[in-house]
C-alpha cells in the first residue's frame, strides 16, 4: 500500500505543478477533474495505511479516519465519473451530471449520519478488520455509489464505442472500460472481505489476493489513461509493427511453398530478420505479395499445361497433388483492390495451408 500511496502523491504533485505553470485562467475543467481524482485517490490510499489512520484518529476524533477514507473514496469516484462524462461530450450530459450530484449528496449525508450516530461511538478498529455492522455500513454506502456508477459508465462507453473510428480513441476507451470494470470488481471483493469479519462466513482463499491484484490493476489502468497521446500513439505504432511481423511470417510460409513449386519465378524471396523488417515493413510485405501473385499466375498456367495429354510432368505425383491443393486455396482468395485486404486474404490462405503442411511433401525432382 505504501509504494502505491507514494506513487499516487508523486503524480498528484506533478499534475499540480503543471497546472500552476499553465496559469489558473488556462486550466480546463477536465484538467481540474483529473487532478481531483488524483488528490482523492492519494488521500484514500493514505488512510488505508493502518499506522497513518491510527495516528490521525489519536489526534482528531474517534474513527474519523474511517469517515475521511470513505468520503475521499466517494469523491474519487465522483471526479472520475464526471470527468469521463464531460470528456465524452455526449447528449444530455447535464441531466446525467445533475443526477450524479444529487446521489452524491445523499451518499455524503448518509456517511456523516452513520459516523455521528454510530461509528464515532465505537472502539477504534483497523480499516481491514471492521468489528461492527456500522463500519460495514459505512463502506457499503461508498461502495454502492461506486458499483452503480461503474455500471452506468461501462454501459455508456460500450454504447458509444463503435462510433470511435480512430485507433487512439479506441485504445483510450478500452483502457477506460478496463479501469471502470476493475474498480467495480474491487469494490465487490472488498465488500465480501469486510462483511466476512462481521458475519464470520468463510471467504475463499483467492478473494484477498484478488482484491490486492485488482487494486494494483486499478492504479495501472488509471496511470495509463494519463499518458499523453504521443506516448499512446507510439505504443500503437509498435503494436502495429509487431502485428505486421506476424503477418509477414504467415505470408512467408506460403511464399516458401510457392517458390518450391515455381522455382523459376523472377523475384526471389527476401527473408529479413526482425529489425530489418521493422525499418521497412511495407516493402517486405509488398515484395511477399508480389511473389505470391506471380507464383499464383504461374501455377495456374503450369497446371493447365500439365492437364493436356502427352505433357511431361514437372513434379512427382505427391508434389502434383500438393500444387493442386495450393492452387485451390489460392483461388479461394478474393480480395478487393485494397492492399490491406489483399494481405489479409493471402495470410488466411497461408494459415490454412500451414494447418496441413505436415501432410505435404516438400522435395522436388
Amino acid at each position: 500500500m505504501i509504494p502505491l500511496c507514494i506513487l499516487s502523491w508523486i503524480f498528484t504533485f506533478i499534475r499540480l505543478r503543471n497546472m500552476l505553470r499553465s496559469g489558473v485562467r488556462n486550466i480546463e475543467k477536465i484538467t481540474l477533474y483529473v487532478w481531483g481524482i488524483l488528490l482523492s485517490v492519494s488521500l484514500t490510499l493514505s488512510f488505508m495505511i493502518v499506522e497513518f489512520a491510527a495516528i490521525f484518529n489519536a489526534y482528531t476524533l474517534p474513527n474519523l479516519a474511517l469517515l475521511v477514507y470513505t468520503s475521499t473514496f466517494l469523491l474519487a469516484q465522483y471526479f472520475m465519473i464526471a470527468g469521463i462524462l464531460i470528456g465524452m461530450n455526449i447528449p444530455s450530459i447535464q441531466r446525467i451530471l445533475r443526477w450524479i450530484k444529487e446521489l452524491l449528496i445523499v451518499e455524503f449525508v448518509a456517511l456523516i449520519v452513520v459516523y455521528i450516530v454510530f461509528v464515532s461511538k465505537i472502539p477504534a478498529a483497523p480499516l481491514y478488520a471492521p468489528q461492527s455492522f456500522e463500519e460495514i455500513l459505512l463502506f457499503a454506502i461508498a461502495s454502492f455509489f461506486g458499483v452503480i456508477m461503474c455500471m452506468v459508465l461501462v454501459g455508456i462507453q460500450l454504447r458509444y464505442f463503435p462510433a470511435k473510428k480512430f485507433t487512439l480513441m479506441r485504445l483510450r476507451t478500452t483502457l477506460l472500460i478496463l479501469f471502470i470494470s476493475t474498480t467495480a470488481a474491487f469494490l465487490l471483493t472488498r465488500f465480501v472481505i469486510l462483511a466476512a469479519y462481521l458475519w464470520a462466513f468463510p471467504v475463499p482463499a483467492i478473494i484477498t489476493p484478488l482484491a490486492y491484484l485488482l487494486l494494483i490493476l486499478i492504479m495501472i489502468f488509471f496511470f495509463l489513461m494519463l499518458l499523453s497521446n504521443r506516448l499512446l500513439a507510439q505504443f500503437i505504432m509498435l503494436s502495429s509493427m509487431i502485428k505486421s511481423w506476424h503477418t509477414f511470417q504467415d505470408l512467408m510460409l506460403l511464399v516458401d511453398q510457392l517458390t518450391l513449386l515455381c522455382p523459376t519465378i523472377g523475384l526471389p524471396p527476401d527473408k529479413p530478420h526482425f529489425w530489418q523488417f521493422m525499418f521497412n515493413a511495407e516493402y517486405y510485405t509488398y515484395r511477399a505479395i508480389i511473389i505470391i501473385l506471380d507464383s499464383k499466375a504461374m501455377l495456374v498456367d503450369t497446371l493447365d499445361r500439365l492437364a493436356k495429354p502427352d505433357t511431361s510432368l514437372l513434379w512427382d505425383s505427391d508434389l502434383h497433388k500438393k500444387a493442386i491443393r495450393i492452387n485451390e486455396l489460392l483461388q479461394t482468395a478474393n480480395p478487393s483492390n485494397d492492399f490491406a485486404d489483399i494481405v489479409e486474404n493471402y495470410r488466411h490462405v497461408s494459415r490454412t495451408l500451414f494447418m496441413n503442411q505436415k501432410q505435404m511433401p516438400t522435395n522436388i525432382r
